[in-house]
């Protein structure tokens, strides 16, 4: 099964983005601000919370930057939660793409921000209607609420029947949700409890039936007691932003956006880097690196050794590959058009590095994607383990192949 084309969805590519990517009104600092966001290798900018001049001024310097901007404008369409609600015709439409639509950067449209499921029909309306004027090879973003939301949980089936909702009558061409969970950890939560990993399963599950990528949001800021975003990353390490990504690269997810790079790697000027900074640069090269890869190949299974509360994992058991391995691992298995299998095996741990050995139901010769230059590597022949040493959330992707076998398939 192959992956949703670029015309249907506008992913063609890893896409990592930045929610409110730019400030409300202009610093003067707009340039040297978005200069650091491709510095961090970030891709795309959102602008939600901004202003229509702020936007226009952030299209115009990443025309010239290479950036690409997802564009919110809730005077004119879309919405945030039931905060901000556009009176949308077809008129202000238009209107939105002859501001936006001629710029080389726009690469779509946010249209709503976690919509309430009364709201689902308004963002329904919204989407098919910017899709209509402006759909070919755009993003169109739809952020559903999560199940950590005030009014939809998972434990009385309000957010199942919230999700599915959402997938019934908005019918995303993207799926895009997101959890900030390490302000739960903060407060005492393990890591294995967390409805976070019953939201990515459920996405996951639900993104596969329909044949569409997922996307969703990763925490670099901080949160206070009130859930508000502090001034800077706080108690955030690099880590814990690694452990982040590097699991939904593992469960299959096509595009990420930080919450977000203003005050997490950089003030609202670009001018101070805070010090999650280059970590997050490295991540995020990674990343990229592996995404190559990744947006060619179709998630088959995603499983973990030892506990995470989630409904809807697979087991090692429905492994044909791996064997048994220590706990404290994730395992997202993958397959391309052309037959390779491909398994992401990923340290669940933020705070401690993991080494062992992966036991395997068969011996193969075991090829590994370097992250630097995107390129399968012969890790062993004929093989019947892998040894890892991983430090706190890091991953690696590998690929499996019979002993008689050809190499597999370049993507990079």
């Amino acid at each position: 099964m192959k992956n949703a084309s670029k015309s249907k969805n506008g992913i063609g590519e890893f896409i990592i983005s930045t929610f409110h990517g730019v400030p409300a009104k202009d610093n003067g600092h707009f340039h040297q601000l978005l200069t650091a966001t491709k510095e961090a290798n970030i891709t795309h900018i959102e602008t939600v919370f901004g202003s229509r001049e702020t936007t226009l001024l952030a299209l115009e310097i990443c025309d010239e930057l290479g950036l690409k901007v997802i564009v919110q404008d809730t005077d004119l369409f879309g919405g945030i939660q039931n905060i901000r609600i556009a009176n949308t015709t077809e008129e202000s439409a238009k209107q939105a793409v002859e501001l936006y639509g001629s710029h080389p950067s726009l690469a779509g449209y946010y249209i709503w921000d976690e919509p309430f499921m009364e709201h689902l029909p308004n963002a329904k309306h919204d989407l098919d209607l910017m899709t209509r004027l402006d759909g070919d090879n755009r993003i169109m973003l739809v952020t559903s609420q999560q199940g950590t939301s005030a009014s939809y949980k998972w434990q009385d089936g309000s957010f199942k029947e919230y999700f599915d909702s959402y997938l019934k009558i908005v019918d995303p061409p993207i799926l895009s949700s997101d959890i900030y969970y390490f302000m739960n950890i903060e407060s005492g939560q393990e890591l294995k409890d967390l409805i976070f990993w019953n939201d990515i399963s459920y996405i996951r599950k639900k993104s596969l039936e329909l044949n569409r990528p997922y996307w969703y949001y990763v925490q670099l800021v901080g949160f206070d007691a009130n859930g508000s975003p502090t001034d800077g990353p706080d108690y955030m390490t690099a880590d814990k932003v690694r452990q982040s990504v590097y699991t939904l690269l593992t469960y299959g997810f096509k595009a990420i956006s930080y919450y977000f790079a203003m005050r997490g790697l950089f003030d609202e000027c670009g001018q101070n880097k805070t010090f999650l900074f280059d970590g997050v640069k490295q991540i995020n090269a990674e990343a990229l690196t592996l995404g190559k890869t990744l947006v060619h190949l179709t998630s088959t299974l995603v499983y973990h050794t030892g506990y995470v509360y989630s409904d809807f994992n697979d087991s090692i058991d429905d492994s044909s590959i791996i064997s048994s391995a220590p706990e404290g691992l994730e395992f997202g298995e993958f397959e391309s058009e052309y037959g390779d299998r491909y398994v992401m095996i990923t340290n669940r741990s933020f705070d401690s590095a993991f080494s062992g050995d992966v036991c395997l139901k068969g011996r193969y010769n075991i090829y590994k994607v370097n992250k630097a230059t995107g390129l399968t590597e012969l890790v062993s022949n004929n093989a019947d383990r892998i040894f890892l040493d991983l430090i706190a959330g890091n991953g690696e992707l590998f690929v499996f192949t019979g002993p008689d076998e050809k190499p597999p398939h370049e993507f990079a």
